[in-house]
Order: structure tokens, then sequence, then C-alpha cells
């Protein structure tokens, strides 16, 4: 029967669950099965059979859900994938004579030791006392595309259709799928000290104040088709514990540059939260999925790890915000079309506005949200969106706000970069503002299936590692967090360490109840499905309810 294994596989993928046929087909051939016969139709026990007929089979099924588009399960995609693997990046000598040389300024290219893309880099050099230039380096990949100068252009070359298909870089905890062919990606990359290399580069004159205040010098602000020769890799760890250091014992110019790159940053965050209202969140995420080899060589071993800000994201990540903010004040300005992100708050009323307004005071106040205020918060956000035309970013704090720091990975950067290129050169501009105007659906609905399936992913890990280690009745006992109001005699919940386990808890009703925020420890896991994300609580004798006040909780 060789139908059976793509069946199972596709429903297990979540392709076909809501196929009442094929939902019948499956319950049909589990009452043939011993095993089975009295098994519900789920995704986990049709991806146990699955793994029963073909013990080769994948550990992750939701690899082959036909939304995310990746080879395994799609021929196009496939088909795609052979173009990029073959294509070779074009090497147009004649751009070079149109840059800014940078051969002196030491580029500094923070991230993580596994990062797969190096697209930015960050440099600063000192004008006096208290005034900087800052610069913001990022990789090149639209000098390889032909739409980025030739006016004979009139629609988008093969390899940067398929680009725009993908929209992003997919980035799952068991699989990144490149949005750019990797050998356009390694010939952009920044991070190679002297080698020269492409970069578009935005800069700007500041001066800070005794106070901690920043003044950006906007008519100083630069954007150039660049070159530069030092780019100088390092981590998120080195950098944090340069900067760990007392300032006295600063000796090495790299170490006087983080230090100056820190103090600016800080002061951009500053400005961002009290002039435009910014709300920032620390230490918001934890029990992120990491995945590492088995003895079979498989990626199957699950561990946990927080997102922690610490001083090196917040240099990198202010010095990236201002580079986007600068970049959309310049397109509105000069009437460029282009992507924007945007973030609109809801309409809130009574305690809920009332709410967001103590948010916005304790930002400005720069006091850390718990993590029980946090949960709070979370129900009365919304999601930031990608836009063609240009619209406040509430929680950045910018009237509008355009990305151009991740060309390697995201879409709207790229088309953003081309109307640069186009705009710098003197050239008519390859997109119009009706192209965008359609491009921006599809980019947004790329947006939300990668972020959906990043989220199922997490959880499928997440819940396959409950399930893995409730075998042992003896560690069947968690701490949840409780995340909205009770319902049906049900609250939902996660647990405390691990932000992707969530789920719901069965209330005692002779229980006082449960408030958003409260912890409720020594709750045992009673039913669980790894592929449908379903996570059950029931309370237990050893279970007492912790109660963490705060602002928010009075509201």
């Amino acid at each position: 029967f060789p139908y059976i294994i793509p069946l199972l596989r596709d429903y297990a993928a979540g392709n076909l669950q809501y196929n009442e046929t094929i939902t019948s087909l499956i319950a049909s051939l589990f009452r043939k099965l011993d095993k089975y016969k009295d098994h519900n139709v789920s995704r986990d026990s049709c991806f146990d059979l699955l793994k029963q007929i073909n013990p080769a089979e994948p550990p992750n099924p939701l690899l082959v859900n036909q939304e995310l588009q990746l080879p395994n399960n799609n021929e196009r995609v496939k088909l795609e994938q052979k173009i990029y693997d073959l294509t070779v990046p074009p090497n147009f000598q004649s751009q070079e004579n149109n840059r800014i040389e940078y051969e002196n300024l030491v580029c500094y290219c923070i991230d993580s030791p596994e990062a797969h893309e190096i697209d930015d880099a960050v440099s600063i050099t000192k004008l006096g006392a208290s005034k900087y230039r800052l610069y913001i380096h990022v990789a090149d990949p639209a000098s390889l595309f032909p739409e980025s100068m030739d006016t004979n252009i009139t629609s988008q070359s093969p390899v940067l259709d398929i680009a725009y298909q993908r929209a992003f870089t997919t980035y799952l905890p068991d699989k990144v799928f490149p949005m750019l062919p990797v050998s356009f990606a390694r010939k952009s990359d920044l991070g190679a000290f002297g080698k020269p290399t492409r970069a578009m580069t935005f800069s700007i004159e500041c001066e800070l104040s005794q106070n901690g205040n920043i003044r950006l010098l906007n008519d100083s602000l630069k954007i150039e088709l660049s070159i530069v020769h030092k780019s100088k890799r390092t981590t998120y760890d080195k950098v944090d514990s340069v900067l760990g250091k007392k300032s006295e014992s600063v000796q090495s110019q790299e170490q006087q540059d983080l230090f100056s790159l820190f103090k600016i940053a800080k002061a951009l965050r500053k400005k961002r939260i009290q002039e435009g209202g910014a709300v920032v969140f620390e230490n918001s995420s934890n029990g992120l999925v990491r995945l590492t080899t088995d003895d079979n060589s498989d990626l199957t071993v699950v561990s946990f790890e927080d997102q922690k800000e610490s001083k090196s994201t917040i240099l990198v990540s202010e010095l990236m915000i201002l580079a986007n903010t600068i970049a959309a004040s310049y397109f509105k300005e000069a009437k460029i079309p282009g992507i924007f992100r945007a973030y609109r708050k809801l309409n809130l009323v009574d305690e809920a506005a009332s709410l967001y307004e103590w948010m916005e005071t304790k930002t400005k106040n720069n006091e850390i949200f718990s993590q029980a205020d946090i949960t709070k918060i979370a129900n009365f956000m919304t999601n930031s969106f990608y836009s063609s035309t240009s619209i406040p970013h509430s929680m950045i704090g910018s009237q509008q706000y355009l990305t151009v720091t991740s060309p390697l990975r995201r879409f709207p950067d790229m088309i953003n970069h081309i109307q640069l290129h186009r705009h710098l050169r003197n050239l008519p501009l390859f997109y119009s503002q009706s192209d965008l105007d359609g491009m921006a659906w599809h980019i947004m609905t790329r947006d939300v299936t990668l972020k959906n399936a990043s989220h199922k992913a997490q959880s499928f890990w997440t819940l396959k590692y409950l399930k893995d280690t409730i075998k042992d009745p003896s560690k069947n006992f968690w701490s949840i967090r409780v995340t909205h109001l009770p319902e049906d005699g049900y609250v939902r919940c996660v647990i405390k360490d691990k932000s992707f386990a969530t789920g719901k808890l069965k209330l005692n009703l002779n229980q006082k109840p449960l408030l958003v925020g409260d912890t409720v420890s020594a709750c045992r896991i009673s039913r669980i499905e790894c592929l449908d994300g379903n996570l059950e609580f029931e309370l237990t004798p050893k279970s007492k309810t912790k109660r963490l006040t705060s602002q928010a909780t009075k509201l």
C-alpha cells in the first residue's frame, strides 16, 4: 500500500487534518490495528504509526507542511533550489568606481558564534569631546542583481523572483532555509577582515550631553554605496566581557570604540522612550528550544536557553533601529516608494487603556517588567506588520520605520536596497508604488506564515521533551503561570520557564479564582499531543498558588 506512508506523513504534517474523508480513512485503518484500534485520529498517533512502518522517517513531520514551502514536499521549491545551487553571482567590477572606500575604519560585526550570515557592522569615529559619527554598514547583495542598476530590466530576474517568493530566511530549531542562494550570501558577507566588501553605509553625526541625552545632527546624514576593508567579527559574549570592565581599565582602541557605541546606544534608547513613547521589554523570552545531535547524528536532543538582553544586544539593536529609522525618514522625504514596518496600538478602553498607560509610564521610568507583568500586558498587544505606505511604529517610537539592515534574510530590506541603489545612481526607481502595494500582501502573508511555523516548531520540540520527561511519573510536576481568565472550567497557562509550553489547567471549582499572572506549583500533565500543541494540566495535592502583586494586578 504505497499511498499509506505519504498519507500519514501529510496528516502528521498538518496538511490534511481538516479533510473529513482522509480522517475517516485513517480511522478505519486504525481500527484494523490492535495497537491503534482504541486511538483517536490525531497527528501524534499518525506519526507514531508512520515511525512504526518506516523507522527512518525524519523526527519532525512539520518540515513537510505545505505552508512552509520547503523542498521536502514541494516540487516547485525543489526545482527553485536546484537553480539556487547552480547559480553563480555576477561580478560587476564597474560598480567599484561609484563607491566610497573605508580603508581604515574598523567595522565591528557583532553576532552569535553560530550565525549563518553576517549582514551588518558598526563603526564610530570621535569628532570632539562629545561629538561622534556613527556608521552602520549593511551587506549589499542588491549589487549582485541587475535590478539595482540596469534601466533595461522591467521584471525581476529568476533568482530575485525566487527570493521574493520565499520573502524571508526560514529559521526553525532544526532547519534554516535561506532566502538567497548560499553563493550570493557568501559573496556579500561582511565578516572577513582585510577583504574588501561591498556595503551600504548609513552614517550620522551625534552629540552626547553629560546627563546621557543625545542629539542627532540630521543635516549630517549620509547614505552611501561603500567598500569596507576592516570587518572585525566578534560575538555578543566577547563584547559583553569588554563592556563589563571598568571604564578606567579600557586601553585598546577597540575597547574605547565599544564603550562609546554602548554609551550612544543607551542614549538612543532613552530618546526613543522619552520622546517617541517607545515600549521596551527586557528578558521576555524563556525556554527557547536548542537542538543538538544524538548518538546517531540526528538533531533531536532538546535543551533550552533564555533570550536575555545584555549590553551587547542593546548596542546592536539600538544602532540597527537608528539605521532603519533614518532610512525611513529619508524615503519619506525623498518620496521613494518602499516597504515600511508599522505597529498600531489596539483601541483600548477603561481598565485596558489604563494598563497600557501604566506600561508606557513604567518604561519611561526605566523600570523592568516582571514575567507576571509581561503576561498581563501580552493580552493587550498586537503585532507589527509590513506596509507599502508610511505608518507610525508606536512600539519603536518612530513616525516611520523602514527596515534596511538585513537584506540577506528579509526581502523587504532587499526591495529597499534596490530602490536606494537606483536613487543614489540617479536612475529611475525599479519598483513603483503600485508594484509595492501588491507585493506587500505576499510579504505580510509569508511573515505571518513563518512566524506561526516557528512557533509550532518550538512548541513541538518543547512538548516532545515534556512527553519524554513524564515517562517517569516522579518528574511530572510543573510550575505554571496563568495567562488568561478562567473559561469553561479551565484556564490558559504556560510552564514558567518554557515559553512554548502553553496549555490549559483544569480548575477545582472549590478553589479560589485564579488571576492572570498567578503561578501554581506542582501541576501534573494529564494530556499531551506534540503536533497539535495540546497540553493539559491538573492540580495535585501539592499544588499551591502564588499571587505576584504589581500595579498591573491592581488595575
